[in-house]
C-alpha cells in the first residue's frame, strides 16, 4: 500500500489448547495415520507447530462475521470467494447477481478489465493504491486481498519451551444411517495433540488504522475465551484453544515527541482522507505507557491496566467505525459501463 512505513503494532501471544488440537498436514504421512498434526524442521529435529495461515484464516473468518453482525448492509463484507457472474445483454441490462457480495480482489480486476467473458467494460479503469485500499470492505483493508498485500502478518505457533507435547491415537467412525450404530465401512484413525501444549506467536500490523486495533484486540480476546476453534474437528469436540496476550507494543516511526497523549492512526498520520481514512483517526487512552525512543522509533509498550485502557477506547472505536462503514459508488453494479461483446 504505502510507499514508507509510519506505525507499527505487535501483538506476542500464547494459544493454549484445551482439548485435541489436530491441525492436518495435508499429505500422507509415514506413521500410518489416516490425519496426523502438520510438522515442520526446526532447531534440527522435526516438531508440532501452528501454522500462522491456519491463524490468519480463522481470525479473519470471525472477523467477518463479527463486522456482518454489527452492520448488517449486505456487501459491508465481501465474500474472498465469491466470483461475479455477469448476465444479460441482446437489449437487456447486463447484470450480476449478488455482486455487493463478490469479493474485491475480483470487483477491482473486473473493473479494470477490457472483457469479461461476452461483455466487454466500456470504461476501463486503472486503480491505484490509494483507490484500492479506499474502496476495500474492512476485511480486505486489515487482512489483505489479492490486489494488494496484508497489513496483517501472523507468525507460526511454534511450542513453548518446556511445554507438553503428547499426541494420542483416536479411533472413529461413521454412523450408519440405517442402525445407528458404527459403519464398518466408514472408520478411519488420527494423531491429535493432546491438551495443555502451549505455542506461541505473535501478530504485527504496520500502517494501521486505530480501529484495525480495536480488531486485533477484540479477536484475540475471543480466543481467550475459547470462542474461536482452530484447525481440524471443531463439531467433533476438536480445536478448543485459550490465548494469553499481556503485552502490546506500539511504534511510529519518525515520531520522537515523548509528550505525545494520543495513538495515531493511518488517517491521523496521513491528514488527507487520501486512502479513503479519516482525520480523526487517534485513540486516547485514560493512562499511556511511558515512550521509549529507540533509532527513528518512539515505542509504547501496554500491559496491566494500560493495556486494559487501551481495549476500553479501541473496542468502542471499532465498533463504532464498522456501523458507519461507507458505501462506496465506485464498487456498485454499474449496468451502464458493460455490453455483450458483437460475437458473444
Amino acid at each position: 500500500m504505502l510507499k514508507r512505513l509510519v506505525n507499527e503494532a505487535s501483538f506476542p501471544f500464547t494459544i493454549k489448547n484445551l482439548g485435541p488440537l489436530l491441525i492436518k498436514s495435508g499429505y500422507a504421512e509415514v506413521s500410518g495415520y489416516d490425519m496426523e498434526p502438520v510438522q515442520t524442521y526446526r532447531n534440527g529435529k522435526l516438531e508440532y507447530y501452528i501454522p500462522g495461515s491456519s491463524l490468519k484464516g480463522v481470525l479473519r473468518s470471525h472477523f467477518e462475521r463479527i463486522a456482518r453482525t454489527i452492520n448488517t448492509t449486505p456487501g459491508v463484507v465481501c465474500d474472498p470467494f465469491r466470483k461475479a457472474n455477469l448476465a444479460g445483454g441482446d437489449g437487456n441490462p447486463v447484470t450480476c447477481e449478488g455482486y455487493e457480495e463478490v469479493s474485491c480482489g475480483e470487483k477491482f480486476q473486473l473493473n479494470k478489465a477490457k472483457k469479461s467473458g461476452r461483455y466487454t467494460n466500456r470504461r476501463i479503469i486503472q486503480p491505484s493504491n490509494a483507490y484500492v485500499y479506499k474502496n476495500s470492505c474492512p476485511a480486505c483493508r486489515l487482512f489483505g486481498s489479492t490486489f494488494f498485500a496484508s497489513r496483517f502478518d501472523v507468525s507460526d505457533g511454534y511450542l513453548k519451551p518446556g511445554s507438553r507435547k503428547d499426541v494420542k491415537k483416536r479411533d472413529l467412525v461413521g454412523i450408519d444411517r440405517l442402525t445407528g450404530g458404527a459403519s464398518d465401512r466408514a472408520k478411519f484413525d488420527l494423531a491429535a495433540i493432546c491438551a495443555g501444549a502451549e505455542f506461541e506467536s505473535e501478530i504485527r500490523l504496520r500502517n494501521f488504522e486505530c480501529w484495525q486495533l480495536g480488531a486485533v484486540l477484540l479477536l484475540l480476546e475471543d480466543l481467550s475465551h475459547g470462542l474461536i476453534r482452530i484447525g481440524y474437528g471443531a463439531s467433533r469436540g476438536f480445536g478448543n484453544v485459550t490465548c494469553d496476550l499481556s503485552r502490546v507494543t506500539i511504534a511510529m516511526i519518525g515520531r520522537s515527541n515523548e509528550k505525545q497523549e494520543q495513538i495515531l492512526g493511518l488517517g491521523a498520520i496521513l491528514s488527507d482522507e487520501s486512502y479513503g481514512t479519516s482525520k480523526d483517526d487517534f485513540l486516547e487512552p485514560e493512562s499511556l505507557p511511558e515512550p521509549k525512543v529507540e533509532g527513528i522509533r518512539t515505542k509504547w509498550e501496554f500491559s496491566g491496566k494500560e493495556l486494559d485502557d487501551l481495549r476500553s477506547v479501541a473496542l468502542p472505536h471499532l465498533v463504532r467505525i464498522i456501523e458507519g462503514w461507507p458505501q462506496r459508488d465506485e464498487m456498485e453494479w454499474d449496468p451502464e459501463r458493460w455490453e455483450r461483446a458483437a460475437n458473444g
